[in-house]
């Protein structure tokens, strides 16, 4: 406690891992003005293991002078509650309890908030005014309808933002809430915003009827990534939607969006068919001049069509000003994620991958005057990752392979 006040250069605060009394230490963070960032990782389970004390009434009494709050939780939290026998409602009755004490108190000043949507008070934060808030990300899902009104509300209460990010998950079939309304009755009421991601769109958004025109960033992407479906493990999937765009749909967001300075675009969908994006991907290349990352994440409705990747890296060439390239093709001869194959066809795959797929690729988007690297998202049998292929024009190893280190 007393060494915070001794340490008047440190301005920002990490949460990383379980205590049993947090209530006072963060009451002596809020009560030093040097304090203006504080941080709850995914490790830190204060909020949904600790019933609030009668003190968080001194927090939720006094202002909050921070300018960044970010609250992370783990994307299967709900999961790990079930594992430890614990209900849902119980640990969010108590982090909502928290967050609602905690984050009106600092509306006036924060900058930059991160927040789960299961448990903010989003009626509460709706009623009051944000003047500084310039980056909102809101993470987790949706409870209940009420919610989604809620922070439809709140989104057009804060005109000023600069970046958003929404990445909820969804549950039911036909889940694609918007947020800002439909574009057939209701108004945009955000400007300026410099950077937009979405989880699962709703392709009638207003939120894509907004001044996109300094827009320098958009993501239209899934949450939990749909590459965790390919394990079809039922304990988990059972529970989520997975509304994921089809190539037409992506196209049809795009073509509403006047986005001139776009520099760095995310899309994520199904193709019924090869070939099926092949307009999608023609508009990208002639549409975004300024275009310097692309990260695609390109999906087979049909299992048993092979991915013809060259035609879809040969596309891509017409994109002269990339400087990066993110892929995944969901290969037709990738082992997939999760898959608990047997050794030898683990490693079968991964020689393929790092000597063949990868060169292959970057060989062809050679063609990209400026292009650095192409990254490809590799299966290993228990995890995911990107896997750095450079072009030839950067002298170094072949591939990087950030998790296991080894590079050729």
């Amino acid at each position: 406690m007393h060494t915070l006040g001794r340490l008047p250069n440190i301005t920002a605060i990490i949460f990383d891992t379980r205590f049993c009394a947090p209530v006072d230490v963060i009451q002596r963070c809020l009560a030093l003005t040097h304090i203006t960032s504080i941080t709850f990782t995914e490790r830190a389970n204060t909020f949904t293991a600790f019933e609030p004390p009668s003190a968080l009434n001194a927090i939720s009494d006094a202002p909050a002078p921070l300018t960044s709050f970010s609250y992370i939780m783990p994307l299967w939290r709900e999961q790990l509650f079930r594992v430890a026998r614990l209900r849902t409602d119980e640990p969010f009755k108590c982090e909502e309890k928290w967050l609602s004490a905690l984050i009106p108190g600092m509306a006036s000043t924060v900058k930059q908030l991160t927040v789960p949507m299961e448990t903010s008070p989003m009626l509460a934060m709706t009623a009051l005014t944000w003047p500084e808030l310039q980056e909102l990300s809101i993470r987790g899902r949706y409870i209940d309808e009420e919610q989604k009104h809620a922070l439809r509300q709140f989104l057009s209460s804060i005109p000023q933002l600069c970046k958003l990010s929404v990445t909820l998950c969804r549950r039911g079939r036909t889940a694609r809430p918007s947020l800002l309304g439909s574009k057939t009755t209701s108004n945009a009421t955000i400007a300026g915003l410099r950077s937009l991601t979405v989880a699962y769109p709703d392709p009638d958004d207003n939120i894509f009827s907004i001044d996109a025109t300094h827009l320098l960033h958009l993501s239209l992407c899934d949450a939990p990534r749909f590459y965790h479906d390919r394990n079809q493990d039922e304990a988990i999937w059972s529970e989520f939607a997975i509304p994921i765009l089809s190539p037409a749909e992506c196209l049809s967001i795009l073509r509403r969006m006047d986005m001139p300075e776009l520099c760095s675009l995310e899309l994520v969908y199904l193709a019924d068919s090869a070939g099926a994006d092949d307009e999608l991907l023609t508009y990208v290349t002639q549409t975004f001049p300024h275009l310097s990352h692309l990260e695609l994440h390109r999906y087979r409705a049909n299992m048993e069509e092979v991915v013809d990747y060259v035609h879809i890296a040969e596309l891509l060439t017409a994109t002269r000003d990339l400087r990066s390239i993110r892929l995944n093709l969901d290969f037709h001869d990738d082992h997939g994620p999760y898959s608990g194959c047997d050794e030898s066809v683990a490693l079968e795959w991964r020689s393929k991958f790092r000597e063949h797929r990868g060169p292959e690729i970057v060989a062809i988007l050679e063609a990209c005057p400026w292009l650095e690297y192409v990254e490809l998202l590799y299966h290993a049998r228990w995890s995911s990752r990107w896997t750095k292929f450079p072009t030839s024009r950067y002298p170094g190893p072949r591939f990087i392979d950030p998790d296991d280190g080894s590079t050729r």
